[in-house]
C-alpha cells in the first residue's frame, strides 16, 4: 500500500496516480507531472527517477531569478565570441570592480530605478569617479540589464530614465607650431623619436602605432593601413591592479584606415626597417612588439629635451588634427584620416580648434558686404 509522502493514490476508476513536480510557474507556483498505472508498484517504480530529478524550489527560483552576480556572469559569457579580447576583458573588470561588490547578490526581481540610482551615488562618492567613468561603467550595466529587460527576467527597463553626471568636456590642447617645431628636432636626434614623429604627422593613437607591422606600410603606394591596436587592460584581482597586453583590432570599424605618408615619413621608415631587419612590427622589446607605456616612456624623454612641459602622447593626436584644420582641410578628410566614426565626433571634438576659421569666414563675409 502506498505511504505517507510518496503522493501515490487509488483512484475512482481502480487505477493508479502518482504526482511529481515537474518545475515551477513564473508565479512561483508548482506544476505538478503525473504518471498512472494499474498496480501502486508499478506507479511507485515510474516515480523513482522522476523525484530525483524533481528540481527544487531554490533552484527553479535562481533559473527564473537570478542574482545581479549570475546573470551578469551569463551574459558576458554568452558575448565573448561577439566582443574585443579588450573589450571583454574592460566589460568583465568594470562589473566585478564597480558593480558585483554593491549590488552582485540582488536578485533582478529586487532590481528598480532606485537600485541604479543608489549605485551611481555610491560611485561617485564611495568609489571617487569621474562622471566620465560613471559613463562607461553605466554603459555596460545598461547593456547586460537592457537585455535581461529584453528576454521577460525584468518587467521594466530599469535603466532607462537614468540621469547620469553631466561629463565637463576637456579642452583639446594641441601643440603650437613652435612646440612641434622644437619637438621635431628632438624626436629626429633620439634613437627612438619615430614613434612621435609618426603620430604627429599620421593621427595615430599610441596603441595604434605600437601594433603596426611592416605589412601594415606600402611603400610603393606611400600608404599606411590601420588595422589593429595593442593595448593594456585592467583584469579583474584582489586589488585591481592586475593588467594584461592585448593585440586586437582598432577601436572601431572605422578606425581601420588609410592614411596616406609624406616623403620625409617615407625616407624615415625605411631607414628603420633596414636597422631592424627580421623583425615583424615596427616597434619592438624582446622580440614582442613594444607596448604603448614604453613608447610613451621615450616620447617623455624627446619633450625633455624639447623643453616641452606637461604633455601626452595623445595631444601628438590633437595636433596632428590642428594642423589639418590651420591648413582648410575638409571636416571629412580629416575626421577619415582620425578614424573617427562620424564628422559629427571630429567636431564635437575639435569645436574650439576650428574658431580660426570662424574668424576667417565673418572676416570674409564682412568684405563682400562691405
Amino acid at each position: 500500500m502506498s505511504r505517507r509522502g510518496e503522493n501515490i493514490y487509488k483512484r475512482k476508476d481502480g487505477r493508479w496516480e502518482g504526482r511529481y513536480i515537474r518545475g515551477y510557474r513564473s508565479d512561483g507556483t508548482i506544476h505538478y507531472g503525473y504518471i498512472y498505472a494499474y498496480t501502486y508498484k508499478e506507479v511507485r517504480q515510474a516515480l523513482l527517477p522522476l523525484k530525483q530529478t524533481e528540481p527544487s524550489r531554490k533552484k527553479q527560483r535562481s533559473l527564473m531569478d537570478p542574482t545581479i552576480a549570475s546573470w551578469t556572469t551569463d551574459w558576458l559569457a554568452f558575448r565573448k565570441e561577439e566582443l574585443k579580447p579588450s573589450t571583454y576583458a574592460t566589460y568583465q573588470y568594470k562589473i566585478q570592480r564597480y558593480v558585483l561588490p554593491h549590488i552582485g547578490g540582488k536578485r533582478l526581481s529586487e532590481c528598480t530605478n532606485d537600485t541604479i540610482r543608489e549605485l551611481i551615488v555610491r560611485w561617485k562618492e564611495d568609489d571617487q569617479l569621474s562622471a566620465s567613468t560613471i559613463k562607461s561603467i553605466f554603459q555596460v550595466v545598461n547593456r547586460a540589464l537592457g537585455s535581461a529587460h529584453k528576454k521577460g527576467y525584468l518587467l521594466e527597463d530599469i535603466c532607462d530614465t537614468i540621469i547620469l553626471p553631466k561629463v565637463k568636456r576637456t579642452k583639446i590642447n594641441a601643440l603650437s607650431a613652435s612646440e612641434q617645431r622644437r619637438l621635431e628636432k628632438a624626436a629626429n636626434k633620439a634613437p627612438e623619436g619615430l614613434p612621435t614623429l609618426l603620430a604627429l604627422h599620421t593621427g595615430l593613437r599610441i596603441g595604434e602605432i605600437a601594433a603596426l607591422t611592416w605589412e601594415n606600410i606600402d611603400f610603393s603606394k606611400r600608404k599606411l593601413y590601420v588595422e589593429s591596436t595593442y593595448q593594456r587592460v585592467q583584469l579583474p584581482s584582489a586589488n585591481g591592479r592586475k593588467t594584461s597586453l592585448v593585440l586586437g583590432e582598432t577601436k572601431t570599424s572605422a578606425s581601420q584606415r588609410c592614411v596616406p605618408l609624406s616623403s620625409k615619413l617615407i625616407r624615415l621608415l625605411k631607414k628603420w626597417k633596414a636597422q631592424h631587419l627580421g623583425e615583424s612590427h615596427l616597434f619592438t622589446k624582446n622580440g614582442r612588439p613594444a607596448e604603448p607605456r614604453l613608447l610613451g616612456y621615450h616620447f617623455q624623454q624627446i619633450a625633455k629635451k624639447a623643453a616641452i612641459g606637461r604633455v601626452h602622447f595623445h595631444q601628438l593626436r590633437h595636433t596632428f588634427a590642428t594642423r589639418c584644420m590651420e591648413v582648410q582641410g575638409d571636416i571629412a578628410s580629416i575626421s577619415s584620416l582620425l578614424g573617427h566614426s562620424s564628422a559629427k565626433t571630429t567636431l564635437d571634438i575639435y569645436v574650439d580648434s576650428l574658431f580660426e576659421q570662424r574668424e576667417q569666414l565673418i572676416a570674409k563675409m564682412e568684405q563682400q558686404f562691405a
